[in-house]
């Protein structure tokens, strides 16, 4: 179900190639390597030894390699298109191979041989010609009757038992029937998605653990005794590693791939996981490998599968991910007006995320232009953590979260604010908003957060995260809801004396333009008032919450810069304001290098009423 067939369908040249010699390399090493390991550990014929020898060698595992490619951000990557596309052609063939390499280990003779592999190639056509077109008409009951009815998993169930039955009594084993059962089964509307969503509980959860014991207690380290055995296994592994990256390099250059490209593809061609392991597993049932071989064949998979994310790290280091990444997606966007702000939505609930769309509404620029908005949504992919890998799910997935988007885009075109929608499919939330920030060229991130500061106690999860990751400012707005119908009033803004001090203001004169309102400063003993404000406040050293709280009261919402650790007067302004005060908050933390900036600006420019991004003068606001 996994395989994606318009990977097959739209794979090119160099796919073809890199996935034909991946296999045919390793398949011809294997079979030489029998002469060497058949006298030591060889098991049955020479003959059927030789042939499994080489089809286990030339095994890739498509489900591992597409859960490296997310965990690792490849699959956004041309170099991660290509590897799965190859991986997705080296699949099928390799299995194809595997069933000619079992029908001739099983047969007597060779019109026995000739027999099987006819009637495996009847099978074959009848699961086209006959059970897919069965598969489309059962599938259309699905339409109306809800996302997967007892009708198509009865059918599934059914047709997954008949199919691997009937390649049983064929003799090329249960599990090439299961492979083409699930590879005729259609793809279109989630349907593929959907099977696989009710089986992998049962399939993940309770029967991967139990096959995963078997082969455990198939695997017997203690009869890989001695030297020449421990050599034996070391040679095994070279040889399966040659053979793959090998084979892919060869071909890679041929195709006029660059070495770097060809070796990463070989590296991820090499992981062989789970798949090597159900192929070893049909060997020691059919009596063509002996334990002993079957425990070095099995360590050769582990080791395999292991090296290949570091080696990764090696060979394509994560800044060079980035960088292809971003000159895959990243758009020039206009900046010549750089006033202008560009602002991000970070969007993990449509629903909720609806306060912090108003919030960028709001911004405005001193000639009243609105901020460039790029709502973003980052998504995870579907299926189970442990083997997540439906990467051809990937794009219905996106436009999925697309349209959910939709509603919150409108709301902003409405107000003339120029909004673009961005969707991503990845583990790692934070990672992928910080990637996104650095590729569009944000200058603030909008986030939201459900808890306040309690004291000194500092936002955690994705906000925490993105506090010390985001490259850009970041404001977080907390009891989010209140901005939805804000009370009248002015914006108010309280001054610590930390150097983002000078970001808040700038932030709060850019909503209060929105608003139309004016700001109300408040600040501790010592904290100098801005140009720009005609009322300030000022509190004494030893300030109680409660003067702060009397100072600010009438306000619509509190703007102010993240408070250090250490400020407890600043985290019991927040905890008042939010859950006494019931006015939404915005905590603004400022990017590394834009708080340099920020200084630098603030320096340089002389008294007076100065907007310090444009540089043009603008009118003060009063309370």
């Amino acid at each position: 179900l996994e395989l994606d067939h318009s990977q097959i369908r739209g794979s090119g040249h160099t796919a073809i190639l890199i996935s034909h010699y991946s296999i045919v390399i390793p398949l011809v090493l294997g079979m030489g390597s029998a002469l060497l390991v058949f006298p030591m550990v060889g098991s049955g014929s020479f003959t059927g030894f030789a042939l499994f020898m080489g089809a286990a060698m030339a095994i890739t595992a498509f489900p591992v390699l597409a859960r490296i490619l997310t965990d690792t951000g490849l699959h956004k990557t041309r170099i991660g298109a290509l590897a799965i596309t190859c991986a997705a052609v080296d699949d099928i063939t390799a299995w194809c191979v595997l069933a000619i390499v079992v029908a001739i280990v099983t047969s007597t003779g060779p019109m026995e041989a000739a027999t099987t592999i006819s009637l495996a190639l009847a099978f074959v056509v009848a699961m086209l010609l006959v059970v897919r077109p069965l598969a489309k008409r059962v599938m259309a009951v699905r339409k109306g009757h809800g996302p997967m009815n007892p009708t198509v998993l009865s059918f599934v169930i059914a047709g997954l038992f008949l199919a691997a039955w009937a390649t049983e009594a064929i003799g090329i084993h249960a599990i090439f029937g299961a492979f083409m059962f699930g590879a005729v089964l259609p793809r279109e509307r989630g349907i593929a998605t959907g099977i696989i969503e009710r089986l992998e509980d049962v399939t993940v959860l309770v029967l991967l653990p139990i096959f995963f014991a078997v082969v455990g207690l198939s695997t017997r380290i203690g009869l890989v005794t001695g030297r020449d055995l421990w050599l034996l296994t070391a040679l095994i592994i070279v040889i399966a590693v040659v053979g793959k990256v090998g084979g892919s390099v060869v071909a890679g250059l041929a195709a006029g791939e660059s070495l770097r490209t060809s070796t990463v593809i070989g590296v991820l061609m090499n992981a062989r996981g789970i798949t090597e392991i159900v192929i070893l597993t049909i060997g020691i049932e059919l009596g063509v490998i002996s334990p002993a071989l079957f425990t070095i064949m099995v360590l050769m998979a582990l080791t395999t599968t292991v090296m290949t994310t570091p080696l990764l790290s090696r060979l394509y280091p994560r800044r060079m991910v980035e960088r292809d990444i971003m000159s895959g997606e990243h758009r020039d966007p206009d900046r010549s007006d750089y006033s202008r702000r560009r602002v991000m939505v970070g969007v993990t609930d449509p629903i909720t995320a609806r306060p912090l769309v108003r919030v960028a509404g709001w911004l405005r620029s001193d000639d009243g232009e609105g901020a460039a908005v790029v709502l973003a949504s980052v998504v995870a992919p579907t299926g189970h953590e442990q083997i997540r890998a439906h990467i051809g799910d990937f794009a219905e997935t996106s436009a999925r979260a697309a349209g959910n988007l939709s509603a919150l885009a409108s709301e902003l075109h409405r107000q003339n604010v120029s909004t673009e929608v961005i969707t991503r499919i990845g583990i790692d939330r934070g990672e992928e908003l910080r990637l996104i920030c650095q590729q569009q060229d944000i200058d603030l991130l909008i986030v939201g957060s459900h808890e306040a500061y309690v004291r000194n106690r500092p936002l955690g999860g994705l906000v925490g995260e993105l506090l010390h990751t985001a490259p850009c400012d970041i404001a977080v707005v907390i009891n989010g809801a209140a901005a939805l119908n804000p009370q009248p009033g002015p914006i108010g803004v309280w001054l610590s004396g930390d150097p983002t001090d000078f970001a808040t203001l700038d932030l709060a004169l850019s909503l209060a333009r929105g608003l139309e309102c004016a700001i109300r400063v408040v600040g501790a003993h010592g904290v100098a008032p801005h140009q720009t404000v005609d009322e300030h406040i000022e509190m004494d050293a030893d300030a109680t919450v409660e003067s702060v709280v009397t100072a600010l009261q009438g306000i619509a919402l509190l703007a102010m810069a993240s408070p250090p650790h250490d400020h407890a007067l600043g985290g019991e302004i927040i905890e008042a304001a939010t859950i006494l005060g019931g006015v939404p908050l915005i905590v603004l933390r400022t990017g590394p290098a834009k708080t340099l900036d920020r200084s630098r600006k603030r320096d340089a420019v002389p008294t007076g009423a100065t907007d310090l991004d444009s540089g043009q003068q603008v009118s003060p606001v009063t309370s």
